[in-house]
């Protein structure tokens, strides 16, 4: 029985291990262990965004050295050090302006998908199999006259199963966890902001939606309003991905040595003041 529980995994290229960066990270003198860790970090990070944070009842905590070899115990805190210095300098992991440590290309090393949706693609994939060849037992050649388009074996499938389910709506396995997510790092869902939240769904991904509350948990502005700016503001600069979001954080961050003068918290009427209204347009 699906329930919308949401499972992870590391994507690895086949060339990952030749890339210039391993490369370099395997000419350093601990370089193997540079790997092994980066590795583990990114495992680190698939509930968050791509963020190296932990959670406590209501706080959120970056990541420092020495809570990564806590969490890394086969690592020397010398050794984590050093990796998380190499790391920066040649653009594996980035520091957020907010001062947490972040994955860089999170979105194209780490993927995810729900058990709902894993049983509803296995259960297209066994329905495509079981659909008949147009004219298999004629020998011409056409193929476009011949076979099922994928659109045609689409649509199939789905007539199959609204059959099936008489009609009556699938389980929102996505809008369910998005709330559970606001609930767990926010607070009670205003119901009044249902439709607002629906139009953001039609505009990014789920993964972006979750990345904005866990992004208002960190700055501790706990407010649907604050969320809603974020996304806005995303939605201006044409953020479509999870790589977006860590490019412009990169592009926002202050130069070395140079601390924001002022708080997410602080900023929060001055930014979004009129816009934090309902509507996504």
């Amino acid at each position: 029985m699906a329930t919308g529980k949401r499972y992870y995994w590391i994507k690895l290229k086949d060339s990952f291990m030749s890339s210039d960066e391993i490369d370099y990270l395997m000419s350093q003198p601990d370089g193997a262990n540079y790997v092994v860790l980066y590795q583990m970090l990114c495992l680190k990070t698939i509930n968050t965004g791509g963020c190296l944070v932990s959670q406590i009842g209501e706080m959120l905590i970056p990541y420092d050295a020495e809570k990564i070899q806590r969490e890394c115990k086969w690592f020397p805190l010398s050794t984590v050090r050093l990796a998380l210095s190499v790391y920066k300098q040649i653009g594996l992991i980035f520091e957020s302006p907010d001062g947490i440590l972040t994955i860089s290309n999170y979105s194209d090393i780490v993927g995810s998908e729900t058990d709902y949706s894993a049983q509803k693609r296995l259960q297209r994939e066994n329905r495509r199999r079981q659909i008949p060849v147009k004219g298999a037992d004629n020998n011409e050649d056409n193929n476009v006259d011949n076979v099922h388009t994928e659109k045609e074996i689409e649509k199939e499938i789905e007539n199959r199963e609204r059959v099936r389910d008489n009609g009556s709506p699938a389980v929102d396995a996505g809008l369910a966890e998005i709330i559970d997510s606001y609930e767990e790092n926010i607070g009670s869902f205003p119901p009044a902001a249902k439709d607002a939240l629906m139009g953001w769904r039609e505009i990014f991904a789920d993964d972006l939606i979750l990345l904005a509350i866990k992004k208002a948990a960190l700055s501790g502005v706990r407010k649907w309003n604050y969320i809603n700016g974020i996304l806005k503001s995303w939605k201006n600069e044409g953020v479509k991905t999870l790589g977006d979001v860590q490019a412009r954080d990169q592009r926002r961050k202050p130069p070395a040595g140079q601390q924001p003068k002022r708080s997410a918290a602080d900023d929060y009427d001055e930014i979004f003041g009129e816009l934090l209204g309902g509507s996504t347009t």
